[in-house]
């Protein structure tokens, strides 16, 4: 019998650095696929634009940077991942805003 499935939401072994040993899959790939394909909680995709502009404009912080957003969400752990996903919902829903269907 093979090894036995990972729990929904565990980092598989080895996490993101094992993702980020694949050809052309940097940081921010790697911690999207363990936030949308796995379902990690605390996957931070670090330098998403979408989520710096979110975060500006959740934080009413225009100068906002991503540094300061990385060590901003520090403080999301372990949950950065819901953090992130409630910030681009907010971004989203403000940018959708207006638009009908035809």
């Amino acid at each position: 019998m093979g090894a036995p499935a990972a729990a929904a939401g565990a980092p598989p072994p080895g996490g993101g650095a094992a993702l980020r040993g694949l050809p052309l899959v940097g940081p921010w790939t790697a911690e999207s696929a363990l936030l949308w394909g796995v379902g990690l909680a605390d996957a931070y995709p670090i330098g998403d634009v979408a989520l710096l502009r979110a975060a500006r404009r959740a934080y009413a912080d225009a100068t906002l940077d991503r540094q300061s957003l990385a060590r901003l969400a520090e403080a999301w752990q372990p949950a950065r991942g819901w953090a992130a996903r409630l910030l681009w919902t907010d971004l989203l829903g403000v940018a959708g805003a207006g638009v009908t269907k035809p």
